[in-house]
């Protein structure tokens, strides 16, 4: 006897992208492949789907329900990580169920979120250095360590001009623009795109190598 199944879009697309009789798993490896994220957003949610398949390894669409989400943050409770952490995770594992829904894998009253709420979380108020804290960092002797020195000096470049990590990292000689005696950082936000103008201030810089090109 020959089993015959109904014929359907959705399969279709599915057979079409490689999905077809897979797993949550390898949906969400594929949707963040084709994603067009940010390297700093990619590693997030790479970080987030590495948990996934260590917690439930292989899972089948119509295993996605409340006991399933439910567990999986006693799981990263259960690893040590911090609330704050474990509600990024929670936050990028809602995001590709939610892309499920959208292409038909799983139907939306079955949404485990409808019943399961991500709980928010507060974040611990920032405590910023004062300028005695950061010169004593500045001055620091790491010359034997080049490669810690070249991350401090970093940092101290990031606090001095109020850059981002990301903003920072993408930084270069042809973003300082100078205007009457003074050198400007000019070059937009990866985040938003918006301008930045601030002062870059004349720090020193201990290691050899060149923080920005």
């Amino acid at each position: 006897m020959v089993l015959v199944e109904k014929f359907t879009f959705e399969k279709l697309d599915a057979y079409l992208k490689g999905l077809y009789n897979q797993t949550f798993n390898a949906f969400a490896r594929y949707e963040l492949s084709q994603a067009g994220y940010k390297y700093r957003h990619k590693s997030q949610h790479n970080a987030t789907l590495d948990y996934l398949d260590e917690y439930a390894p292989d899972t089948a669409f119509s295993q996605v329900d409340y006991n399933f989400v439910r567990g999986f943050n006693r799981f990263l409770q259960n690893k040590g990580l911090k609330d704050s952490t474990i509600y990024g995770h929670e936050k990028r594992l809602r995001h590709h169920l939610i892309e499920t829904i959208r292409q038909g894998y799983i139907k939306p009253e079955k949404d485990p979120y409808y019943s399961y709420k991500i709980k928010p979380v507060k974040y611990e108020t920032v405590r910023y250095l004062e300028e005695s804290e950061l010169k004593k960092l500045e001055n620091i002797d790491l010359a034997h360590s080049p490669s810690i020195e070249r991350v401090r000096d970093f940092f101290i470049f990031s606090c001095y001009t109020g850059l981002s990590f990301s903003d920072a990292a993408n930084f270069n000689k042809s973003h300082i623009k100078r205007e009457s005696g003074e050198a400007w950082v000019s070059n937009p936000r990866i985040k938003t795109g918006n301008k930045l103008y601030p002062v870059l201030f004349r720090a020193h810089f201990h290691s050899q190598t060149p923080i920005f090109s």
